[in-house]
């Protein structure tokens, strides 16, 4: 069944490539989320094991459910309709690995207080193995407290393109922003809690906290295909574009099923930019995630228009 709702959709879709997420998470929802994104340590921390594994640098962790609580603008009536929708959503699309966000341990030393993982977007191919898209990917150094498990990069935020869908046809059509289709964040923090079983080689992170920023003019330039179909599991949308168009670089450059998240977001959810990293004019992004392990990591990053060594 084809199913679309509109520009509220097309909302939904556009931060589609920012996470992966779950609607319905179990995840407790931010009473505030506008303070500080550090997590509370669980009153329990028993049975999160967090000494040195050696097994689980390598480890590679794929985000299960993300649960947005921004953005949140206080003057409009529709920003928690959006916020529910992208949570009702993002389970499918999770389900379905069109939202692919990766974690993986680069460094492990909870002795020393640090660990460094390498986060990004991936693509999944033929040969069943979740692969970063070569250049997309960041190097998070976050602090690590090996009592209470919890980790942070509060210190030192970093960047995250989000994107998705299938490599060649990718929901979020961005031709112009510097990481092409994706929705790039700034000055995101993140933190967590650490649960690692040494004897099996796994990890898995709950509860965890991120909030970062959306540059308003990237958000004018971030296209998204608003249409799914349900019996084929797959986003439609006519993406014929149309070079003459003057209506906006979505008809112009992506299609005519496509349209631009930051009038979407200003116009119609009425949200408005605040004084991002640097005092760039952005929207706030935030939110809750998981993630577990998988098995099926290459390290071989893809280019965006080549997959030679990837299956």
């Amino acid at each position: 069944m084809l199913r679309t709702t509109g520009l509220a959709l097309i909302v939904v879709v556009s931060l589609v490539a920012f996470a992966c997420g779950g609607g319905g998470s179990s995840t407790e929802q931010d009473t505030n989320p506008g303070n500080d994104v550090v997590a509370d340590a669980p009153a329990d921390t028993a049975s999160a094991s967090c000494q040195k594994c050696d097994n689980i640098v390598g480890l590679a962790m794929r985000f299960t459910s993300l649960f947005v609580t921004e953005p949140d603008s206080p003057d409009s009536p529709t920003d928690e309709a959006i916020r529910d929708y992208l949570n009702e959503i993002w389970g499918r699309d999770v389900e379905l690995e069109l939202l692919n966000i990766l974690f993986v341990i680069k460094e492990f030393d909870p002795a020393a207080g640090k660990l460094v993982a390498e986060v990004g977007p991936a693509w999944k191919f033929a040969d069943g193995n979740f692969h970063f898209i070569k250049g997309y990917s960041n190097i998070y150094t976050t602090t690590f407290d090996a009592a209470t498990c919890a980790y942070t990069n509060e210190a030192a935020p970093g960047e995250l393109n989000f994107h998705t869908g299938p490599k060649d046809d990718p929901i979020i059509c961005a031709p112009d922003v510097p990481m092409t289709n994706s929705i790039p964040m700034a000055g995101l923090i993140t933190d967590g809690v650490l649960s690692t079983d040494c004897a099996a080689g796994t990890a898995s992170i709950t509860g965890a906290k991120l909030k970062g920023w959306i540059a308003e003019s990237a958000a004018d330039g971030i296209c998204a295909c608003g249409q799914f179909d349900s019996d084929s599991n797959q986003y439609t949308c006519d993406k014929t574009p149309d070079p003459d168009s003057t209506l906006n670089v979505c008809f112009q450059k992506c299609g005519k099923g496509f349209t631009l998240f930051g009038q979407v977001v200003k116009q119609i959810a009425k949200v408005e930019p605040q004084p991002g990293p640097d005092g760039v004019p952005s929207f706030v992004l935030a939110g809750y995630y998981s993630t577990q392990t998988i098995p099926n990591f290459s390290p071989i990053p893809c280019e965006r228009d080549a997959d030679e060594g990837c299956h």
